[in-house]
């Protein structure tokens, strides 16, 4: 794509001389990677084709002045034409790479669990741009030399040429417009202002929704059965082969494999969210494949959503089943999408209050699968031989013990046979065992069904020899950092986890704890703290899950922003000398907001795409390429004012001259991040420099010579 477009513009020439070098920083890149023990995976490849379409800026720069240079015919020999030419933008070129390696640097302090996910980002990405800033003014300028010549006559002649030069021409009647007539100037400044402010108004108003990450389109996802606790393995069986049969019914549904009794074959989320355990009777793993991508007609969210609309109509012909919907995180896992902690001394006070928020989460929209892990009272019933009653009948206590094993587990009495095919060959041994019907080893009732003969032959029914005992089994405490905790888990259908959090901030700030002795005493996002008046015992509520996972990386985010935004300013500042010019090229940064976010907003609409944090780290990456397109500009302007150019006609002329480079640059990053918008997680930061960079180009071009030409104004 990128060589393509190069060829339309540059000529093939030119394009060739570009394109060269990509292969050899690939190389470079993948050595130093090499060194530092960097490995390829799914995010160094993003990486990889992110940088694609940023590496061959500086050559596009390069080669194109070089091309301007040819065409003015100076007289000077080839090499020196060559030489002066880099010589011109080299300082540019040096100054714009380091403020873009400056933009993804910081990303690699982002902590927790996400520093590590975007971590070959920052690294990949700053070693591509050196790389290419490297070759860009030694291995071009040789190719330059080698295969260029003088293409005056091939832009007269190509028709797209001729489009840029009437391009190059509106530009410069439009700026000039611009700088002549205050009122226009005021204008436009009004509108860009208030393009701004629209714009930053549009998530406030939910127009543009946030979220962590979006979903992929996996290959599978899972079910979790769970009856209540002595619910026997057949009645579990037969409940999961009703929910599978059920489930194949349904479109994009490839297989359905069943875990009765037994866990999965846990993989990195089944690990984390402890799926290895679901090994009770009462519980079944449905593992529902689906069919591939390039046959499926709905995402695997979308088909998640489907399978839980089945589940919920199994749930009401069965009350006394939990079922919840299992997707593959689509970075790094937490235990629940939405995942609070109530926390306390007191066991009953917390689970009283686990219950009451567990009303509240239900209330609100798009919260499905909700659970606690308030434990299950024990629904067995423990008893022990009356050894002195046995005396007196003459009935031992081994013989109570083989009917009660053989009633309820069942005992081998014999073995088969069985024909396993047409060919009347015999399958292995299996084992005929004798034990009471499911239902009836379910009811205590049922055991005066069972006798034993006493030493006179009378039957005796079974209760009679045996004493029930208290069983009352104390509930399982769950603690967490050494505080007593029940949790209550749910996910999303649909929503974003920012806003149903959003909608349980007043009902928390409105619940009063059981008993109304504790007040709150600390609020936080992350949740409130409440204190008990007489004897000062703390009990907290604390959102956990996906919403902290999101407040810290959108947090670490916008500290990478401040930081990068920071030391772009501290290296213009050093470079030109002045205070106030770094800020009117940061001028440049906001105006990349006109259209990510609007942009967004679009998205959201048409197809339900969100912010999230790929997003915000193609905001930062914009940083660095709106900034890099203000500098270049800058660099060809002050040789102009020192040869006694006129301010108006100096800026016009900038404009015109490094109108191309700026445009071609511009092109090739946003065609090489159009080759990720199909990947749902990296989506965002395609999307993002797509949009922010179209805008912050456009509007650069038109808003900093107005910004520089009312700041020398003042001076003069």
């Amino acid at each position: 794509i990128v060589g393509a477009v190069l060829f339309l513009i540059l000529g093939f020439r030119s394009a060739l001389i570009v394109s060269l070098v990509i292969p050899l920083i690939l190389f470079a890149v993948f050595a130093v990677g090499d060194l530092f023990g960097q490995t390829i995976n799914r995010i160094t490849l993003f990486a990889l084709i992110l940088s694609l379409g940023l590496l061959v800026d500086d050559a596009i720069v390069v080669v194109e002045n070089i091309n301007r240079y040819f065409r003015m015919k100076l007289g000077l020999g080839k090499i020196e034409t060559v030489v002066r030419a880099v010589d011109e933008v080299g300082s540019a070129l040096f100054m714009s790479t380091l403020t873009m390696i400056l933009a993804f640097v910081p990303m690699a302090f982002v902590t927790g669990m996400m520093g590590p996910y975007i971590g070959p980002i920052p690294f990949f990405v700053p070693v591509a741009l050196a790389a290419s800033l490297l070759f860009a003014v030694t291995l071009n300028p040789f190719f330059a030399h080698l295969f260029s010549r003088n293409q005056s006559q091939e832009r007269k002649q190509n028709i797209i040429n001729r489009t840029i030069v009437k391009i190059e021409t509106i530009y410069a009647k439009t700026i000039r417009l611009l700088l002549d007539n205050r009122k226009a100037r005021k204008i436009f400044l009004a509108g860009t202002a208030l393009a701004i402010i629209a714009s930053l108004s549009l998530p406030l108003l939910k127009i543009v929704k946030f979220r962590m990450l979006p979903k992929a389109n996996k290959e599978q996802f899972y079910l979790y059965l769970d009856l209540p606790n002595g619910t026997d393995i057949e009645k579990t069986d037969l409940l999961s082969a009703e929910l599978e049969k059920t489930i194949l019914l349904q479109n994009d549904i490839e297989s359905v494999e069943s875990f009765v009794g037994q866990s999965q074959i846990v993989d990195f989320n089944g690990l984390f969210k402890g799926s290895s355990f679901r090994t009770q009777q009462n519980q079944a793993t449905l593992k529902i494949n689906l069919t591939e991508l390039e046959k499926r007609s709905a995402t695997s969210e979308k088909i998640a959503s489907e399978v839980r609309r089945i589940s919920e109509k199994f749930s009401l012909s069965h009350p006394d089943a939990n079922i919840k919907i299992v997707e593959d995180p689509p970075g790094p896992p937490v235990l629940a999408t939405l995942f609070l902690k109530v926390q306390g001394k007191d066991t009953e006070k917390i689970t009283a209050i686990a219950r009451d928020i567990k009303k509240i989460v239900s209330t609100i929209d798009g919260v499905v699968d909700i659970d606690t892990s308030i434990p299950e009272q024990n629904a067995d019933k423990n008893y022990r031989i009356n050894t002195e009653k046995c005396q007196q009948l003459g009935i031992t206590p081994d013989s109570v013990n083989q009917i009660l094993f053989l009633g309820l587990h069942g005992m081998p009495v014999g073995a088969y046979h069985r024909q396993d095919d047409e060919l009347g060959r015999m399958s292995d041994q299996e084992q005929i065992v004798v034990r009471l019907n499911g239902k009836d080893r379910q009811f205590t009732e049922n055991l005066n069904r069972l006798t034993i003969p006493d030493k006179s032959g009378v039957p005796i029914p079974l209760p009679e020899l045996l004493i029930e005992i208290d069983s009352k089994i104390d509930s399982v405490i769950y603690t967490d950092e050494r505080e007593k905790t029940v949790s209550i888990s749910a996910e999303m259908e649909n929503r974003s986890i920012v806003y149903a959090v959003f909608d349980i901030f007043p009902k928390l700030l409105n619940y009063k704890l059981p008993g109304a002795k504790e007040t709150k005493s600390s609020w936080t996002p992350f949740g409130a703290t409440y204190t008990n008046t007489e004897t000062g015992e703390q009990y907290s509520i604390v959102i956990d899950g996906e919403w902290k996972l999101t407040l810290e990386v959108f947090r670490d985010l916008g500290i990478v922003m401040a930081l990068v935004m920071f030391l772009i300013y501290f290296v213009v500042a050093a470079q030109t000398e002045s205070l106030v010019i770094p800020l009117l090229i940061m001028g440049s940064i906001p105006l990349s907001l006109i259209g990510v976010l609007p942009g967004f907003a679009v998205l959201g609409f048409a197809k339900g795409t969100y912010f999230n944090a790929t997003s915000m780290i193609g905001v930062i990456a914009l940083s660095g390429l709106a900034v890099k397109n203000a500098i270049i500009y800058l660099e060809y302007l002050e040789p102009l004012r020192q040869k006694g150019l006129p301010l108006k006609d100096a800026l016009i002329e900038t404009g015109r001259i490094r109108l191309l480079p700026i445009i071609l640059t511009s092109l090739t990053a946003i065609l090489g991040s159009l080759t990720i918008v199909a990947d749902p997680v990296w989506e965002g930061l395609a999307w993002a420099i797509v949009f922010g960079l179209t805008a912050s180009t456009l509007l650069t071009l038109l808003v900093f010579p107005i910004l520089y030409y009312l700041f020398e104004k003042r001076k003069i």
